[in-house]
């Protein structure tokens, strides 16, 4: 006896797996088998003939969070109605948390009125608990923003930061990463990080890297020198130790197009 049988579907459970019709049991929320239940009966029986069945869908690359609709809409239906069930914030040097003084959340302008919205958190700790306070529609966890940190630090001057400015980073990396982030991100093609050396990024990559997180990047360029760019992206991860994911792999005017195959050759060759 089952709480719930999806019956007659075709199942792509994303292990690279043959798609297969199956049926599906589900008792006390977890799926407890997959294979040919019309013997076996169910308080609820759903018909899923002609139909496709997933795992739910991972966003990695959302920003339901600095658009503050996680917030201002915690049920997300267009996401719900995409299949997805899980979603990654923070991302393009963006994060709502760790905040270290107010000019922080001046990172998230181009996306919203911060004249709108209260803060009430500090840490990566205290944001997660506020996001669980709204039960959102779908899961969510958060990368570091390498711009909301550099904010902080430096308010909306664009230049070099000096080694004891880095180390605070440095420390709120850590500590945001002990809180239960994912990982850094960074939106180099944005004025206020475009400043932002390969050093001092990898010296944070390298915090990530120590408890196995993720480095991902809206890339310096993505036009005449995206080579050069999505080169040192690679260049950062393979010296810090990190994973890499690219956010944006976009190439902006026509006459830049043709250089796509050698870039998604770097890439490959980078595996």
């Amino acid at each position: 006896m089952f709480d719930i049988i999806i019956k007659n579907g075709v199942i792509i459970d994303g292990t690279g797996r043959v798609m297969h019709k199956d049926d599906i049991g589900i008792k006390e929320g977890k799926i407890v088998e997959i294979g040919d239940l019309s013997n076996e009966r169910a308080d609820k029986v759903i018909e899923a003939k002609n139909k496709y069945v997933a795992p739910g869908f991972i966003d990695i690359n959302n920003h339901s969070d600095t658009r503050w609709r996680i917030f201002s809409n915690p049920a997300l239906e267009s996401l719900i109605y995409q299949g997805i069930t899980t979603i990654i914030g923070g991302n393009c040097g963006s994060s709502l948390a760790p905040l270290h003084n107010s000019e922080m959340i001046k990172s998230i302008r181009k996306w919203m009125d911060i004249e709108k919205i209260n803060v009430n958190w500090v840490s990566v700790d205290d944001f997660l608990e506020e996001v669980q306070k709204i039960k959102p529609a779908v899961n969510f966890g958060t990368l570091i923003g390498h711009s909301t940190l550099r904010r902080g630090i430096i308010g909306d001057a664009t230049r070099n930061l000096m080694e004891d400015e880095i180390r605070v980073m440095e420390e709120m990396a850590k500590k945001a990463m002990q809180d239960g982030a994912f990982g850094l991100s960074t939106g180099l093609v944005y004025s206020h990080a475009k400043l932002a050396n390969k050093k001092e990024i990898e010296r944070l990559a390298r915090i990530v890297a120590n408890f196995n997180g993720i480095y991902t990047t809206h890339v310096r360029d993505e036009s005449d020198k995206i080579y050069d760019s999505v080169s040192e992206a690679i260049e950062t991860a393979k010296l810090a130790g990190v994973r890499l994911s690219i956010s944006h792999l976009k190439i902006m005017g026509a006459k830049n197009w043709p250089m796509m195959d050698r870039v998604l050759k770097k890439i490959q060759e980078a595996k």
